[in-house]
């Protein structure tokens, strides 16, 4: 079932102007810890993939524990990324008026609900629904 988006543009967001506020707040500050930590892992990566080219002493299970290192960190950068992309998404939201709205109902975002899921597009029923569907298309 694809999100029916002309729903969500006719709808403007039942939040006040300070809920709409505070998420804001929530979502900045999540980004700019989302950024230090992508700064953070992309120093480490850098500096481990430099030593690792210097290969001076290296025996082979020094080398597969750097790339088993390289690795885990572009696993984490890449996840890091996926969440700053649903930050961004949802910061975009509010802009636009539709944050809050169930991007597949229309139907308002319960706010307990974006206090644990700030970036939430769906209402939870919506979100269940969208799983079960996608669980049947699993072979």
């Amino acid at each position: 079932m694809a999100p029916d988006r002309s729903k969500t543009e006719r709808k403007a967001s039942k939040l006040t102007k300070t809920e709409l506020k505070m998420f804001e707040k929530m979502l900045l500050e999540e980004r700019e810890k989302l950024l230090r930590t992508l700064r953070g892992l992309y120093e480490e990566t850098r500096s481990a993939d430099q030593e690792g080219l210097g290969g001076e002493g290296d025996d082979g299970l020094d080398q597969h524990s750097d790339s088993f290192g390289i690795e885990t960190s572009l696993n984490l950068m890449g996840r890091e990324a996926t969440r700053l992309r649903e930050i961004e998404d949802a910061l975009d939201r509010i802009r636009k008026g539709t944050y809050g709205i169930c991007m597949g109902s229309g139907k308002p975002i319960p706010i307990e609900r974006l206090k644990v899921m700030p970036t939430a597009r769906y209402t939870r029923e919506y979100q269940e629904q969208l799983e079960k569907e996608q669980r049947g298309f699993q072979y």
